[in-house]
């Protein structure tokens, strides 16, 4: 999974022309798949670039530094791990002209679970840290199994001088709670 935000003008970029070409040469892949590929450096090392035909922003896109640190991050975990969650930090602009060095951190390795930091440099400074988790696909918990219980919708619940009479006169409520309501000033919402 990547993730790649680009304004709908570009949507053309994403268009692949030979899909289902067996070729594997830079020339056949679409623009979308050029700015994903990373040159491996080192272990947990690689490096991305900004193409000169891509859109320019007069700075490193963001979605671009999104997709190539969660590509290089998901090419050191397991295949069968899938991104669970990921946030990304966005420190100081990157320049479109020059390449940008994405250092893998292997946080934690687990039977189901991987955890990643990427850091991308240009100028020997990070520019932008991205912290993904990655999650092997298995059965779990049903967290939300409970069915929400019908209820009004807002326009049919009381409004707030309406709630202030109730608490006043409910019998429910005991005298001294009813006699501290009355003193208290209602201020209303704007």
């Amino acid at each position: 999974l990547s993730c790649f935000v680009l304004p709908s003008q570009y949507g053309h970029l994403l268009q692949t022309k030979t899909i289902w070409n067996a070729e594997e040469t830079p020339e056949s892949h679409s623009l979308m798949e050029q700015i994903l590929h990373l040159e491996k450096l080192e272990v947990d090392i690689f490096r991305g670039f900004t193409l000169p035909e891509a859109p320019t922003f007069n700075q490193v896109f963001g979605g671009q530094l999104i997709a190539q640190a969660l590509a290089a991050a998901s090419k050191t975990v397991d295949c069968l791990k899938l991104v669970h969650s990921l946030h990304a930090i966005f420190l100081i602009a990157g320049d479109n002209n020059m390449p940008i060095i994405y250092q893998v951190h292997r946080e934690r390795d687990g039977t189901s679970f991987a955890t990643r930091k990427v850091e991308a440099k240009q100028k020997g400074l990070v520019m932008f840290t991205l912290i993904v988790s990655f999650q092997k696909e298995e059965l779990g918990f049903e967290h939300q199994a409970a069915i929400m219980p019908d209820v009004p919708p807002p326009e049919q619940l009381l409004n707030m001088e309406e709630i202030r009479e109730r608490r006043l006169t409910d019998p429910r409520f005991p005298m001294q709670y009813r006699n501290s309501a009355a003193k208290k000033k209602f201020v209303p919402w704007p």
